[in-house]
């Protein structure tokens, strides 16, 4: 709820006969310019002031006004290879250790949380260990494919985007959990990954953090009726590394943006979610070397995929919480299932890369096949 910021309320006094002006009185006054400027600075007090005055979503909060916070952009501004660059990729024919593979990835700290139970594909669906049927419910969330190198919609710079709930990472993902969502699409260009500097999305909230309750009751909708005391799904832990008056200063800024993109997934796994990573070139000029040869395509998703594995929490908790689409809408890039005299056909791009990825860990990973716009397949290579 909003503050009602009105206006400055006029003396109760009343009037009497005596304070009445003298009809005999002089207006020569209203011809003075300081009588004038006096009228000005009166009005911009007492009137614009207060409708000037922004807002904050919290009722207990004082009103104040979030300092500017300007987002440099460089990292915008990554000259795209003209042709696959091979220290992108991994050859799947050598042995790769995570020391290598990791080199370039400073560490971070491991997001702590609940995942949700690991899936395996048993006919033609998703299900837990034990058996049980999972179905999922995500949203996507792009910002690792258009240069932002972070999840997009955090660098705004207007008051609502200074607050936590809608311009701190954490706080969204808890959000988009109360909501019952319980995966999330992560569209990533290898370019962006791998050949771009993070951009610090650190920024002023002048708010205090909301509790779970206080989330809860923002994403509710309160016309529907909710059972009294009921209980949240999860609770919200602010992440290792959070400061009091700024929102994302956890997101690690250090490495490339693999590494962030990396800790991003971990942030989503440890918040409940299953995630998928997508690979989501925009068209055929936009990463030129990535799928001009079924080996490069292979290599750049090994490389991903390997780095994935070498994080310190995989086996305990990324493992089976993670769906491959390996390429969204092939047919976007030129590539059919038939070939053409231009491109091989995408059977030839899949298969190589789930070679190459099952080769390092068999049996670890489900893919989602786009056959066609708005159809999808989730395989596990056998």
């Amino acid at each position: 709820m909003l503050h009602d910021v009105g206006r400055p309320k006029q003396s109760s006094k009343d009037v009497g006969d005596d304070d009445q002006p003298s009809s005999r009185c002089s207006l020569g006054f209203l011809k003075a310019g300081w009588f004038w400027a006096v009228v000005i600075v009166v009005t911009l007090i007492c009137v614009a002031a207060p409708i000037g005055v922004k807002t904050t979503k919290r009722l207990n909060d004082p009103v104040t006004d979030p300092p500017r916070y300007k987002f440099d952009g460089t990292a915008l501004n990554t000259t795209i290879p003209e042709s696959f660059d091979v220290s992108w990729g991994l050859n799947p024919n050598e042995s790769l250790t995570c020391d290598v593979v990791t080199a370039d990835m400073p560490d971070a700290p491991v997001p702590k949380g609940k995942p949700a139970a690991a899936l395996k594909l048993q006919g033609d669906k998703l299900v837990t260990a034990a058996g049980k049927e999972v179905q999922i419910h995500g949203v996507n969330w792009f910002g690792f494919n258009n240069g932002k190198t972070m999840v997009d919609g955090l660098d705004g710079e207007n008051t609502v985007s200074h607050t936590w709930q809608s311009g701190d990472f954490a706080t969204i993902v808890y959000q988009l959990r109360l909501l019952g969502f319980n995966a999330v699409r992560l569209p990533f260009l290898f370019n962006d990954l791998l050949a771009r500097k993070p951009q610090d999305y650190s920024k002023p909230c002048p708010e205090q953090p909301p509790s779970s309750q206080e989330l809860a009751a923002r994403t509710t909708n309160p016309a529907l009726p909710a059972a009294p005391n009921a209980p949240l799904p999860v609770k919200f832990v602010a992440p290792e590394g959070s400061e009091a008056g700024r929102c994302n200063a956890y997101v690690p800024n250090a490495g490339n943006v693999l590494s962030r993109y990396l800790w991003v997934v971990q942030y989503f796994v440890a918040s409940g979610f299953y995630v998928v990573l997508d690979y989501h070139p925009h068209g055929v000029d936009l990463e030129p070397g990535v799928l001009e040869t079924e080996q490069n395509f292979a290599s750049a998703w090994l490389r991903v995929w390997k780095a994935l594995t070498c994080l310190p929490n995989y086996e305990k908790d990324i493992k089976g919480r993670m769906l491959l689409d390996l390429l969204n809408e092939p047919d976007g890039v030129g590539l059919t299932w038939g070939g053409s005299t231009d491109s091989p056909p995408l059977t030839g791009y899949l298969l190589t890369a789930m070679d190459a990825i099952d080769m390092q860990s068999p049996n670890q990973a489900l893919y989602i096949v786009q056959v066609r716009k708005l159809c999808a397949l989730v395989v596990h290579k056998a």
